[in-house]
């Protein structure tokens, strides 16, 4: 039986000069970045293309040693015994990138190549691939809307908002949409949030209920709310939807929790050695199903 592993879902958000064809450029030429006594690079790169537009690319992010050792056996002397290998690969981490959702699924390895690290490490190689010449890069979680919402409806009362949003691309959905304009309005590139109340008086928000909402709308159609989304309410929306960072801080009973949106990040499991056409095909169900339960469409 075929090993299968888990892969996350998230959204290249492409800061400066980085576009597509820079950040799919850099899988196919990658530099090397060095931490510690590891080094990092892109490697096995295919690019899929149909009529000139870029389908998907994908590759597989690698943690090596470039001074590797390995323990032998000498078998005339019954013996152990230690021989250099250069370049020595520690892991590798299979992804796939999909400019028509600007998404990225990518495999958490565990103990080598885990969430945080593979996101910082991608990021470390774009830039260094083009000199970090005006262009930066980061992978922004989707988050699953079902854990999601069951951690904010345990909250009793809400304490702090925090967000930190910037302008979608390509997708955006309806419950944030006002956010999206504002955006748009302000030609701004980031709009960072935050609200706080206190336990006497606590923060006024209906993000749970909008949240809970679109997971509903299949049986009652697509959710419209009545007036526009409040401003801190839909950058939360905005973030679980991968294009920011949230967190929540509430009561629960006598207790205070913390919600973030990037703990409750969307995974799958499959294939733990996939082709990159496979691959593809599994990651693109998976944003396909964001984008209809969240009713999300191109601009």
């Amino acid at each position: 039986m075929a090993v299968r592993r888990r892969y996350y879902l998230g959204r290249v958000h492409k800061v400066g000069q980085l576009d597509d064809d820079l950040l799919i450029q850099a899988m196919e030429q990658p530099r090397v970045v060095h931490s510690r006594e590891y080094a990092w690079t892109f490697t096995d790169a295919e690019v899929h293309s149909d009529g000139g537009r870029v389908v998907f690319a994908f590759a597989q992010l690698c943690k090596y040693n470039p001074s590797g050792v390995v323990r032998v056996i000498d078998e005339e002397q019954r013996v152990q015994g230690e021989r250099l290998e250069p370049n020595l690969l520690v892991a590798a981490s299979p992804f796939v990138y999909i400019p028509e959702f600007s998404g990225i699924a990518f495999q958490h390895v565990w103990n080598q190549i885990e969430r945080q690290t593979f996101t910082k490490r991608f990021a470390d190689v774009v830039r260094q691939s083009h000199d970090n010449f005006f262009l930066d890069c980061e992978i922004e979680p989707i988050s699953d809307l079902r854990t999601f919402a069951a951690k904010l409806a345990s909250i009793d009362a809400f304490l702090e908002i925090h967000a930190k949003v910037h302008p979608p691309n390509p997708l955006f959905g309806p419950a944030w949409a006002n956010l999206k304009d504002y955006l748009a309005r302000r030609a701004a590139t980031e709009l960072s949030l935050t609200e706080k109340g206190d336990e006497a008086t606590p923060l006024r928000t209906n993000v749970a209920i909008h949240v809970q909402a679109i997971l509903d709308q299949d049986m009652e159609g697509p959710y419209a709310p009545d007036n526009p989304v409040d401003v801190t309410d839909a950058a939360i929306l905005m973030a679980a939807d991968g294009y920011g960072s949230g967190k929540v801080v509430g009561r629960e009973h006598d207790s205070t929790i913390t919600v973030r949106t990037s703990e409750t990040q969307k995974s799958f499991l499959f294939d733990a050695e996939p082709g990159g056409t496979e691959l593809f095909e599994e990651a693109c169900k998976h944003f396909s199903r964001v984008s209809s339960e969240r009713r999300m469409t191109h601009e």
